[in-house]
């Protein structure tokens, strides 16, 4: 179990044995070890399709997060939109890696329950701190990111 990718959208460089070191550490600390997590990269059109269909918005977003409740070995889905993903790493100025890396937790939080009014409230940041530092080591704020 773990991490699965979809590359519909490539991604170059893209660290995976790093971003299923984050997938089983944050599954392991929230109680979800042995859980998989599907890890689909799209294009905003993708995204906005997936958007209109299963939360009724019309507009393309940077991640959606959808449980799988039925499946007692299976956590959930998350779509990532690497263009989106891109233009926000290129505002926050760190690469488009570390922007995957912070949508994927984003995703997995709320996976796991978890729930923000906004994804910048302080609560939901130290929460994606916390994992960062421990999955990473590096203190890495999240602060700059405005999503």
């Amino acid at each position: 179990m773990g991490l699965e990718i979809i590359a519909e959208q490539r991604v170059s460089g893209l660290p995976e044995e790093e971003l299923r070191r984050l997938v089983r550490t944050v599954l392991e600390k929230e109680g979800h070890r042995g859980k998989e997590v599907a890890l689909l990269l799209a294009d905003d059109a993708r995204l906005l399709s997936l958007n209109r269909a299963y939360r009724k918005e019309d507009h393309s977003t940077d991640v959606l997060a959808f449980t799988m409740e039925n499946d007692p070995e299976i956590l959930g889905d998350i779509a990532i939109s690497v263009e989106t993903a891109e233009r926000q790493a290129a505002v926050a100025g760190h690469s488009l890696n570390t922007e995957i890396k912070y949508l994927l937790l984003h995703g997995l939080l709320h996976l796991c329950g978890y729930r923000h009014e906004h994804p910048l409230d302080a609560a939901w940041k130290q929460l994606e701190e916390k994992y960062l530092e421990l999955v990473f080591g590096a203190r890495q704020s999240v602060a700059s990111r405005g999503n």
